[in-house]
């Protein structure tokens, strides 16, 4: 639970403009990793998010 919710605070914070993408972790550019896989199915992944990390 507190690595999803460190993941999700740190995405929420890219799309808000508050932080750069450079903020995210390593894996949020690997298309094939469990972190990807995970943030395509989260609930709160919204298409407005999606866009704006470049899933």
């Amino acid at each position: 639970m507190g690595h999803d919710a460190k993941l999700h605070s740190i995405v929420l914070k890219v799309a808000r403009g508050q932080a750069g993408r450079g903020a995210l972790p390593e894996a949020c550019f690997d298309k094939s990793s469990a972190t990807v896989a995970y943030l395509r199915g989260a609930p709160w992944m919204t298409d407005e998010i999606r866009e704006a990390i470049g899933l």
